[in-house]
């Protein structure tokens, strides 16, 4: 499931997929330093094994922080540390990250990509790119794996 999680963080954050979708990419990286984006998404991911899988969902962003929920599953990344919450299963992922730089490489999984919806806010509270997991209770589980 993290892996997935990745590619697809990737994907929506810088993948290139085709050249129309580089080029919206590419107008929205140097928003990403003075405002918070956000946009919806759908897409398709192949991994190696041929078989593709669809995601939507919405991705907010702004430096090198962003909220990404879509099916299902939470991802909160403050640039340090990335939080990926799965409200269904009731499972927590806890890991380091360097923002969106450490999964990059992942872009190559991305078959389709569709952008919609973007919109420019203003910075805004950083702190809406963590996730406490203090008010959850003992049904839950949190891999904590920094």
């Amino acid at each position: 499931m993290k892996r997935v999680l990745s590619i697809l963080v990737a994907l929506l954050s810088f993948g290139l997929v085709s050249s129309a979708q580089t080029e919206k990419i590419d107008a929205l990286l140097p928003l990403l330093e003075s405002n918070r984006v956000v946009l919806d998404y759908d897409c398709i991911i192949t991994g190696d094994n041929g078989v593709p899988v669809s995601y939507t969902g919405n991705l907010t962003a702004q430096h090198g922080c962003y909220v990404l929920k879509g099916n299902g599953v939470e991802i909160y990344c403050d640039g340090g540390t990335r939080w990926t919450i799965d409200p269904k299963s009731k499972e927590v992922y806890i890991e380091y990250a360097e923002g969106l730089d450490d999964i990059l490489s992942n872009r190559k999984y991305i078959t389709k990509l569709v952008i919609a919806n973007v919109r420019q806010h203003p910075f805004a509270d950083p702190a809406d790119f963590t996730f406490s997991t203090d008010g959850l209770d003992s049904s839950w589980v949190v891999t904590d794996l920094r």
